[in-house]
């Protein structure tokens, strides 16, 4: 089974393609918030590193966020153009999941905490059990007031006490691989736990 995933939602655009659980290429941009002029070249470049065409792929998968707004609607716009002319598999990950994959093989089977900074003193929270089964629906919530499992595995920005691990398309894949297997994944949607700060009144 062949992968291409990619990552936009941290200020990075990143790419990568696995076949069978053996990673192929991988490749980010080197500058932030360069997502929308750089990630169809990288997509290409890394393609053609693990020489592979777009017909190869069997699943693309991209993050949905929790992330920048504008990196989140990048990743996303760009899979649903790409559905338009590929039979492969289109789905969306978040990156609760993703880390929580990462946490897995270093939680000693215990439950995991996904913590993302929200930024102005908030935090998004997410729990899994071991087996990486959602425990609750992700949240945003006050730094003060956390009430935290003080035996989950913490990862993530959001606390000083997690293991800071950023989202990447390399995480992304191997995370797709285990998810796909289980069924479950999401649709091409945004994940915005945090309502936009405009809005338009229609």
């Amino acid at each position: 089974m062949n992968i291409l995933s990619f990552d936009t939602t941290n200020n990075l655009a990143s790419t990568a393609v696995i076949s069978n659980g053996q990673f192929l290429s991988y490749n980010t941009t080197e500058n932030s918030s360069q997502q929308a002029e750089k990630l169809f070249s990288l997509i290409d470049e890394t393609l053609k590193q693990a020489k592979l065409g777009l017909s190869d792929i069997d699943i693309v998968s991209v993050t949905n966020g929790p992330g920048s707004f504008t990196g989140v609607r990048i990743g996303l716009a760009a899979a649903l153009g790409m559905q338009i002319y590929s039979k492969a598999k289109f789905i969306a990950l978040t990156n609760f999941q993703v880390l929580a994959f990462y946490a897995k093989e270093k939680s000693i089977n215990k439950d995991i905490t996904v913590a993302l900074d929200a930024r102005r003193e908030q935090v998004y929270l997410q729990n899994f059990s071991a087996q990486l089964q959602e425990l609750n629906e992700a949240k945003l919530l006050d730094r003060q007031n956390l009430d935290l499992n003080i035996n989950s595995f913490l990862i993530g920005d959001g606390l000083p006490d997690s293991l800071d691990i950023k989202v990447n398309a390399k995480l992304l894949a191997q995370a797709t691989e285990y998810f796909w297997k289980k069924g479950q994944y999401h649709d091409l949607i945004p994940l915005y736990i945090r309502q936009p700060d405009i809005t338009v009144k229609l």
